[in-house]
């Protein structure tokens, strides 16, 4: 019997997500792996994560220097890009460098592993370092760098950075023209040495994981050579109070502002909570800040919130490119936004529709194989388990708006906040 049409269908409920079980296991050297093993899966997905990001290296830039150069050849693929070895064989090669890990992610057909993992063990075993590739990164480096610094967003985010991590922490230096200037081939050997090593590793593996596989994992990453690694470095993060700075940016007819705040990370009671807040403010479409500041008032093209976690801290900020001429009207009404969520409970009609949104946002995270790995990944990064989504589900689908309240008056008040404007031509 067809469906009548005219008769809306009844919505069901949305059911926490079931991450897929991973199997956990070390290689002979003590690299922790996670696997996650689906044998319809013709296409095999690694991550290798290092504690080499910038967290631990004594000048801006080495630490994603060091893994860029990584994929510039090896001893015995001179002057050869990984890529350029890998094309041959269907597979694929990202690497991403950020303030705790370096990631080299990779995909590759089943059929291509006992070529591509040997390649891996090479890069990570003979990094060629060629003086010629390091002077083409350096000269690509600061191009990036000058294009960059014209966009007052850019400007103005890395100022407030530098603001709420205060001192030279490591979360809170920029790079300039003279540190990559101050790059050279020594600094980042050495630096590869001190942190590339086994027990700075962890793998993380899905798709098809036949038996052959795991044995080339062994012989290639399980025979990677153990040397002691770096203590890693402490760096506390004294108090600050906020402040209020503006700048001069490029002439362009956009200002920046950027509002926000040091906060905890991922590991913290209150960051579920937190992160609906997060969503309601800023983190999607029809949050308060587009609703009002961009759709209502006219003051920005653009505006989100963000909450960050790092492994050592964490922090929140309001990004809006506005109107040169409105800056100070637009600041103002973030101030208000900020305010308002202080002062008066979210609606209940709002609640529950960033309630899903923020619901069906986590389902999709685990729609697939390797998304589910990413969503491992993540979790792992923090010493959680898999039991975290469904736990993080529960809470932010429970949460009233009393609660957001007290979130709001707790850690999002705007006499909380750093601001940092870069102002455009009016």
């Amino acid at each position: 019997m067809a469906a009548d049409r005219s008769v809306q269908p009844q919505p069901h409920p949305f059911l926490p997500p079931e991450p897929l079980p991973a199997e956990r296991r070390r290689l002979q050297n003590g690299i922790p792996c996670l696997l996650w093993r689906q044998q319809d899966y013709e296409l095999v997905r690694m991550d290798i994560r290092v504690r080499a990001g910038s967290w631990f290296q004594q000048q801006p830039g080495v630490a994603s220097a060091t893994l860029k150069m990584l994929l510039e050849g090896t001893v015995s693929h001179p002057g050869v890009t990984w890529q350029e070895m890998l094309d041959a064989e269907g597979a694929y090669v990202e690497s991403v460098s950020d303030r705790d890990f370096a990631s080299i992610s990779l995909h590759f057909p089943n059929r291509a592993a006992s070529k591509v993992l040997p390649l891996v063990r090479e890069m990570l075993a003979e990094p060629q370092f060629s003086d010629e590739r390091l002077q083409l990164l350096k000269m690509q480096q600061k191009q990036s760098l000058a294009v960059n610094l014209e966009k007052n967003s850019y400007v103005a985010y890395r100022n407030f950075l530098s603001e709420i991590y205060t001192g030279s922490h490591p979360y809170g230096r920029s790079l300039s023209v003279e540190d990559v200037d101050g790059w050279e081939r020594a600094m980042l050997t050495d630096y590869f040495k001190a942190r590339y090593v086994p027990s700075a590793f962890r793998v993380f593996m899905a798709g098809n994981l036949t038996p052959e596989i795991m044995r080339l994992l062994e012989q290639t990453l399980g025979t990677l050579e153990q040397r002691p690694l770096s203590c890693d470095a402490e760096c506390p993060l004294p108090p600050s109070a906020p402040v209020r700075k503006r700048m001069k940016g490029s002439g362009n007819l956009q200002s920046s502002i950027c509002v926000g705040r040091l906060l905890f990370n991922r590991n913290h009671p209150d960051w579920m909570r937190a992160s609906l807040y997060n969503r309601l403010l800023g983190g999607y479409f029809g949050s308060r800040l587009m609703t009002e500041i961009r759709e209502r008032q006219g003051l920005a093209y653009g505006i989100y919130s963000h909450l960050c976690s790092q492994q050592h801290a964490g922090h929140f900020h309001i990004s809006a490119d506005v109107n040169a001429e409105q800056a100070g009207l637009a600041e103002e009404r973030i101030m208000e936004e900020l305010r308002l969520l202080c002062r008066e409970e979210v609606p209940q009609q709002e609640l529950e529709r960033v309630k899903k949104y923020e619901a069906g946002a986590l389902l999709r995270n685990f729609d697939g194989l390797f998304p589910q790995m990413e969503q491992g990944e993540e979790t792992d990064d923090y010493g959680l388990d898999a039991t975290w989504w469904p736990r993080y589900f529960q809470a932010v689908t429970s949460v009233t708006a009393g609660e957001l309240r007290e979130i709001a008056q707790g850690f999002f008040a705007p006499e909380q906040m750093t601001v940092v404007r870069v102002e455009g031509a009016e």
